[in-house]
């Protein structure tokens, strides 16, 4: 009896590009493929409970649900253009939307406030995490 069933690469694929992609411009590289800036809020605040590599591949499985079911070498494809796109823009160049930015002003403004009077370490995690351009934005918007 043969079976038809292919298994599924899909924790090999995630990791190779979580690893292949440069931590600061992460967030670009989600953005990029599709995932809302309210997804990766979420994902990033409960990123505390169960760390970086896991908040990553858990942003890449809601970037899955966005696209629908794929094979894993359409889901490669889409990840390495988006990382080679991500990878060869000029910071200058990125186009960012400050619509969906000002979506979330409350909670841009609530976090930065937090940050701002709170915690060092916070202030760390969220330079880490967002690129200058958006923490400057966010820095005049609200000082």
């Amino acid at each position: 009896m043969s079976s038809d069933r292919v298994e599924s690469n899909i924790p090999a694929i995630f990791s190779k590009y979580i690893r292949d992609c440069n931590p600061l411009l992460w967030l670009k590289f989600v953005r990029l493929l599709g995932v809302s800036n309210n997804d990766i809020a979420s994902l990033i605040s409960a990123g505390d409970r169960f760390g970086d590599h896991e908040m990553k591949y858990r942003m890449l499985e809601k970037w899955k649900s966005i696209v629908g079911l794929k094979r894993d070498d359409e889901y490669s494809y889409y990840l390495k253009k988006t990382l080679d796109e991500v990878n060869t823009r000029n910071p200058h160049d990125i186009i960012y939307d400050y619509h969906r930015l000002n979506d979330n002003i409350r909670f841009a403004r609530a976090a930065y406030k937090f940050i701002d009077k709170h915690s060092s370490v916070w202030t760390q995690v969220m330079h880490r995490l967002l690129h200058e351009a958006d923490i400057k934005n966010i820095t005049d918007m609200y000082h």
